[in-house]
């Protein structure tokens, strides 16, 4: 489905369950009811909300979000100092903010070890709370096979007891937005997710009627609540 239809069906779907009698929606009202759809559509997709199979559960729900998933390396790692305790701070990434979910990350040692210069450690996701305790147990804590990542606004921070060469990533990323025309003509501030563009809608057509009805519910609701307040 692309812009111009999910538009036409919008007004279409939108006049017949709110009986003609709701003001119309404009191009950019529709644009940011049908972003937050596809947003909420997605988190149902993955937690397995959505025929009840979890994201990769199956090679059907694989193929789901595949327009989605994105692999990074990152190379030239450097610590911050010289103690292993020290961790590798990975800064200015500027697709972190991209991340919807992490869904595999592991790290590679390096040159130097060139033995098992392409085993892959496992890498432990933890809080800064956590962190202390975590590095100290034997268990739960750093090991040869094992990396802890702590994250810290845009930044990654890496603790690790082997040398690394890579930081590898898998994730789902946040899908563009759904926007129907030219958001400039409603003003400068007239952006949804910062992108005035028109922008197709990049999930699977199977899911469009889906999108196109969650977004029409959202805006009857939001008619009816003002309603209510009128009221």
């Amino acid at each position: 489905m692309n812009t111009t239809e999910f538009s036409l069906q919008f007004d279409i779907y939108y006049n017949s369950i709110a009986s003609n009698q709701a003001p119309p929606v404009d191009e950019y009202e529709k644009s940011v009811f049908l972003t937050n759809a596809q947003r909420d559509l997605i988190v149902d997709i993955y937690s397995g909300r959505i025929n009840t199979m979890s994201f990769e559960s199956t090679e059907e729900a694989r193929r789901y979000l595949a327009n989605l998933v994105i692999t990074k390396t990152i190379t030239e790692l450097q610590r911050e100092g010289s103690n292993t305790t020290d961790p590798y701070v990975i800064s200015d990434l500027n697709f972190k903010s991209d991340i919807s979910y992490i869904v595999m990350e592991y790290a590679t040692l390096s040159d130097e070890n060139a033995c098992l210069k392409y085993a892959k450690l496992e890498v432990i996701p933890i809080t800064h709370d956590e962190l202390l305790r975590t590095l100290n147990n034997p268990f739960r804590g750093m090991t040869d096979r094992r990396v802890l990542r702590v994250d810290e606004n845009d930044n990654i921070s890496l603790y690790s007891k082997q040398e690394l060469g890579s930081y590898n990533i898998v994730y789902v990323k946040n899908p563009s937005p759904i926007i129907l025309e030219d958001l400039s003509i409603y003003g400068e501030q007239a952006t949804v997710d910062g992108i005035q563009d028109v922008t197709q809608c990049h999930l699977p057509e199977i899911f469009h009627r889906e999108i196109l009805n969650r977004a029409v519910m959202a805006a009857k609701q939001a008619y009816t609540n003002v309603q209510q307040a009128n009221s």
